[in-house]
């Protein structure tokens, strides 16, 4: 979502959206206040993340979080966590650069399939002798051997964004794949 910074009455940071309009009363705007953690701009510069900070009025990314509900009346307590798309494409990419460059085990993810344990997920591929990766069937971590336990969790980073970079490349080979198949099947004359 986007939206813009600006300031209540008490100095206090909120952004300022709206995803309403109507002809007769024009555009619904929206204040919800920033999140702790959303305290300064980020931007990559020379290659390198860099840090500004929040001006009023400058157009903003953001995704509401809740942090938990009002036990009276049900409602969540919202905040708006500001976001750098740019910023975390450039973070990952230097993970993965630092991944590459250590000799780590280059892989892909040709296959994913659920044991008959309960739900693990089980990540492979075919034509590698990489050994496959797994997926906690309740607290979902990453696991490099079976069953999932402590002593074989994947708490690595590289290796997590790694994985994760891998996960969305199978996500979009598995897209493109489907709408390929649905393309013949539509202009398949019988």
């Amino acid at each position: 979502m986007k939206g813009i910074l600006t300031r209540n009455e008490e100095g206090v940071w909120m952004v300022k959206w709206s995803d309403l309009h109507s002809f007769a009363h024009g555009t619904h705007w929206m204040y919800t206040e920033l999140s702790i953690d959303s305290n300064s701009i980020k931007y990559v510069k020379d290659d390198e993340v860099k840090y500004d900070v929040l001006k009023e009025g400058l157009e903003v990314e953001f995704e509401i979080i809740t942090s938990g509900y009002n036990k009276e009346y049900f409602t969540p307590f919202n905040s708006a966590k500001l976001i750098f798309p740019e910023v975390d494409e450039f973070e990952k990419q230097q993970y993965i650069k630092e991944y590459v460059i250590k000799n780590n085990i280059l892989f892909s993810i040709d296959d994913i399939t659920t044991m008959r344990d309960g739900g693990t997920i089980m990540m492979y591929s075919k034509g590698m002798k990489q050994n496959p990766f797994y997926i906690h069937k309740d607290n979902w971590t990453i696991h490099n051997d079976y069953p999932t336990t402590d002593d074989n969790k994947v708490i690595d980073k590289l290796t997590q964004i790694y994985l994760i970079d891998r996960l969305q490349k199978y996500k979009r080979r598995c897209e493109f794949d489907l709408t390929q198949v649905k393309n013949i099947i539509e202009k398949i004359k019988l």
